[in-house]
């Protein structure tokens, strides 16, 4: 039953734009909000700051640097910058698999060489 599935090469290994789910809604979302979170260093310090000792009056006390910092997310979650940390994910795919495939041709000279 499993046999036909073994021999048939995969799907993702031919096609190097495909993005599968867990990738897409995982992987490239956490880089996006690093990236976001980097590029919003500054004001995330300055909420860090205001929260530094509060509890309840956070919520009134920080209003100003909570919708800094969410304007500043805001801006930097935009769908441009999710297709470009797409590619940087691609990109850096591409350049393990052909890390793998050239470990794995290795392998198999030396294999073959025993």
């Amino acid at each position: 039953m499993y046999d036909k599935r073994v021999n048939e090469k995969s799907i993702l290994i031919e096609d190097e734009d495909h993005v599968r789910h867990v990738e897409k809604d995982v992987v490239i979302n956490k880089m996006v909000k690093e990236a976001a979170f980097s590029a919003c260093s500054d004001v995330v310090a300055a909420f860090n700051q205001c929260a530094h000792g509060r509890s309840i009056s956070l919520l009134w006390a920080c209003q100003d640097a909570n919708n800094a910092l969410r304007e500043c997310m805001l801006a930097n979650t935009k769908p441009e910058h999710v297709e470009a940390q797409t590619e940087i994910f691609k990109q850096k795919r591409r350049e393990y698999r052909q890390k793998l495939a050239e470990q794995a041709k290795a392998a198999e000279a030396a294999e073959a060489t025993t």
